[in-house]
């Protein structure tokens, strides 16, 4: 009888496990639906209840979980067209009436008492020209050894290219999108230049590498700052030297966010965290990232303070309000983290336009006390 007892308290802890794996299994895949075939949108309106006017976790009341839908309002706004940008230069055109048209009924003669200006965009379309360097030689009848007008600096000293050129080629390919093998072809059929898309990725290839000082200065400044924000995201390179094309190489992102706003992109083989130490050596001050343990290492061994990402913390909260399989406590602990969340964030809205010892002085005021209260919140729930 003792055996069977046992043998049933034994099932029924299997029992347990077996429910709970099913759960958190269950909870997974609907999380792995969700981020495949639905939105991602993780906005919540602003105006929800707060569950911290009175914080009490006995109460009963329900919490309603927004749909994962973005509202869009839409409000009227008076006609008128929007004035363009000061910094487009300006062409004067003159629209003036006849000679004899200035001559009044009267006898006399007009004269101008304002000026009705209206504007309108206008392109320049881009032309292809043949910049000639011209370097004169001069020699002496007496039959001195002649003297010739220095080579110009340039980038690419021995190719049929300007730095304009270079810079549009780099524009269009890497900011446009749009593929040197196309650009290739609209010159040749718009224009009649000879390039094949092979020369102008060798013109590419050579200009960053003349580049290269100046990148090196950048990341020097971007270490001089005292607040950087660190990323870093996939790419896929083809062709790449002992790398097969499925496998994923990355771009690693560093911000300077108050002294320099430089943005620095160093393109590594891998996620490893050598990567970091290497692209931080020497940086002292605020390290911002997503949590990536890879920074780890680096905040170790300099005079860094690691700071994390509340977009990052919130979108765990938002996932649990946005499972349908989450039981109900989960989902009432969530709601009340990223109402708390949310708070952050109209202020932030609210000031986004502010200078920055403005910005200070509102947050130390509005954010600080709820930024308590949601470290409060945290450590009552480790308990």
């Amino acid at each position: 009888m003792k055996n069977e007892l046992e043998n049933v308290e034994k099932l029924q802890e299997i029992i347990v496990k077996q429910a709970q794996e099913i759960n958190y299994l269950k909870e997974k895949l609907d999380y792995l639906i969700r981020q495949k075939y639905s939105s991602k949108s993780e906005k919540f309106p602003f105006n929800q209840p707060s569950l911290f006017d009175e914080y009490n976790q006995d109460s009963k009341e329900e919490i309603i979980v927004e749909e994962d839908t973005e509202v869009i309002e839409y409000s009227r706004k008076r006609g008128g067209r929007k004035k363009a940008p000061a910094s487009l230069p300006r062409v004067r055109v003159e629209h003036d009436i006849p000679e004899e048209d200035k001559i009044c009924s009267c006898g006399d003669k007009m004269h101008l008492v304002k000026e009705l200006i209206s504007e309108q965009y206008d392109i320049v379309p881009a032309r292809f020209q043949v910049v000639e360097n011209v370097r004169l030689v001069y020699a002496c009848r007496c039959g001195a050894k002649p003297k010739t007008t220095p080579v110009p600096p340039m980038i690419l000293p021995k190719a049929q290219i300007t730095p304009s050129f270079l810079a549009t080629l780099a524009v269009q390919k890497f900011e446009d999108a749009l593929p040197l093998h196309r650009q290739a072809k609209i010159f040749k059929h718009r224009f009649g230049t000879p390039f094949s898309d092979t020369t102008l990725s060798n013109w590419i290839i050579k200009g960053s590498t003349a580049l290269k000082p100046i990148i090196e200065l950048l990341h020097q400044k971007l270490l001089d700052n005292e607040y950087i924000q660190a990323d870093e995201t996939t790419l896929q390179v083809l062709k790449e030297k002992n790398k097969q094309a499925s496998q994923k190489s990355y771009i690693w992102l560093g911000v300077g966010m108050d002294r320099y706003p430089i943005v620095y992109m160093h393109y590594a083989h891998s996620r490893s965290a050598n990567i970091a130490s290497n692209l931080f050596k020497g940086f002292s001050g605020y390290l911002q990232s997503d949590g990536y343990a890879g920074y780890n290492s680096i905040v170790a061994q300099e005079d860094i303070i690691q700071l994390g990402c509340l977009v990052h913390a919130r979108r765990k909260f938002a996932d649990i309000l946005k499972s349908t399989k989450s039981d109900q406590t989960s989902k009432t602990y969530a709601q009340e983290a990223v109402t708390l969340i949310q708070k952050l964030y109209k202020i932030e809205k609210t000031i986004k336009e502010e200078p920055p010892d403005i910005k200070q002085t509102i947050r130390q005021e509005q954010a600080k006390p709820i930024i308590n209260t949601l470290r409060a919140w945290i450590d009552k729930y480790l308990q």
